[in-house]
């Protein structure tokens, strides 16, 4: 992957006024955006996927600029090609788990014998097959998570982009869920841009990490080449 980000985005409401100003590049298979709630990781996950608009800045991934205030690029959503998981996984709660998969496809999708197999396999590869029929309210918080990880991923995105995708999970699901992602990204050999603020998602993940804090963009790290008690004091610091 190489990804380039270069924002700013001020938004106002009654109470406060927040700026928004990260610029970090990686060409690493997992980045990971840290930091307290509130620090702007899910306003630049937003940016990224197109529903958030910047003031000024780009962003590019691939080569492909998805965003260029100069030059008045901006690339719709629908066609970016990335897979989003927001935090709280977006399941509509009326639809199955089949329905839920096959709604980022094209609404003909049914008609498609390409589109019905690709979903076949995805919902096998993610062990959610026996549940097609199943209401998103009748799943537990890990199928739940499949199910949202597989209608991402269905559509072959070319980055995939996760908001804390662990945090409405027990700690024991939570370790099993981060090995099942490191196994995801290899099989899909995908890019991902992760936010968190727990550090053992920054230790499972962070190859290229970058802090936020306030709405900046502190510091960029390669996190694995950090000894362990660098890692620490910088995580513990924040």
């Amino acid at each position: 992957m190489a990804i380039s980000v270069n924002i700013e985005k001020e938004l106002l409401d009654k109470h406060r006024r927040f700026q928004l100003k990260v610029e970090f590049s990686t060409t690493d298979d997992f980045l990971v955006l840290f930091g307290h709630s509130g620090a702007g990781k899910s306003l630049t996950l937003q940016s990224i996927a197109g529903l958030i608009t910047p003031d000024t800045g780009h962003i590019i991934v691939n080569d492909r600029i998805l965003l260029d205030t100069e030059t008045h690029i901006n690339v719709p959503v629908s066609q970016r090609k990335i897979g989003y998981l927001p935090q709280h996984y977006a399941l509509f709660p009326h639809l199955s788990v089949l329905e839920n998969i096959s709604f980022s496809l094209t609404k003909w999708w049914w008609k498609s014998s390409h589109n019905q197999q690709r979903i076949r396999d995805i919902m096998e590869l993610f062990e959610i097959d026996k549940l097609a029929n199943s209401l998103p309210r009748d799943l537990s918080g890990g199928q739940q998570q499949r199910v949202a990880l597989a209608r991402a991923l269905v559509c072959q995105p070319d980055l995939l982009l996760l908001d804390e995708p662990f945090a409405a999970l027990n700690p024991l699901l939570r370790s099993k869920m981060r090995a099942e992602l490191l196994q995801i990204q290899s099989r899909f050999q995908l890019p991902v841009v992760i936010i968190t603020h727990d550090q053992a998602d920054v230790e499972a993940f962070g190859n290229t990490v970058v802090i936020l804090k306030n709405g900046e963009a502190q510091q960029t790290y390669d996190f694995k080449a950090l000894p362990q008690e660098s890692r620490t004091g910088i995580l513990n610091n924040l």
